[in-house]
């Protein structure tokens, strides 16, 4: 995969915008990066028979909280909320909300993904008691509750999911280090969708930059 650094400077290489009188800042071709990103994942895997490709994926490490629960969500029983609201995970309809739910020791920690409004409802059917069940509240925080409770001694878990906006993913991520700079990690977009998003953000560019241009650039010298 190309660093964020190298997607930013193969656009700007192939309109040729590397003049200090281009305005068009690094910080907006990466915006559209992640715009067209989110729209193609979208568009290719909203059909859940197509693998998702391992390159799209974020780990995130979070840490969780054991808070009373409102009446309305499990009836004054506790439960596990993550301390801090989740980056926007891409929605792609029938597939899980997230990829995977990790322990902190990377084991898969078998779950099922529902609505907050049928939160306060699942995890009562003796038959399914170690069940987990995970949901993302109006809060934007993921809270997690099973009949057994025995996730109550989870501390962090890692949430494996493809985000919109894989800046603000990485801040969070197992991979986030402060002496790293964002622009030189790995992009997570696939080599195949790559070549689609960055032409996408080429045209939307070409016909910003030719609007911007400054006409007296190209004018010929009639003298």
């Amino acid at each position: 995969m190309s660093t964020v650094r190298e997607l930013i400077y193969d656009v700007r290489e192939k309109l040729n915008l590397t003049t200090d009188d281009v305005d068009i800042t690094n910080e907006y071709i990466h915006h559209l990066l992640n715009d067209e990103r989110a729209y193609y994942i979208k568009q290719k895997f909203q059909d859940f028979r197509i693998t998702i490709p391992e390159s799209l994926k974020q780990t995130l490490k979070i840490e969780l909280e054991l808070v009373d629960s409102n009446p309305g969500i499990t009836n004054g029983e506790k439960i596990l909320r993550s301390k801090n609201v989740l980056p926007t995970l891409i929605n792609l309809g029938a597939k899980n909300y997230f990829v995977r739910i990790l322990s902190r020791d990377y084991n898969s920690i078998p779950y099922v993904y529902t609505s907050f409004d049928r939160f306060p409802y699942v995890g009562k059917d003796k038959w399914n008691l170690n069940t987990v069940y995970a949901a993302i509240g109006p809060d934007h925080k993921l809270y997690l509750k099973s009949g057994m409770g025995y996730e109550n001694s989870f501390k962090i878990i890692l949430v494996m999911g493809i985000f919109e906006n894989p800046e603000d993913a990485w801040f969070n991520s197992v991979e986030y280090s402060p002496s790293y700079n964002y622009l030189d990690t790995e992009y997570p977009l696939s080599k195949e969708l790559s070549k689609v998003v960055i032409q996408s953000v080429i045209q939307s560019l070409g016909i910003t930059y030719q609007t911007k241009e400054d006409p007296t650039n190209n004018a010929t010298d009639e003298s």
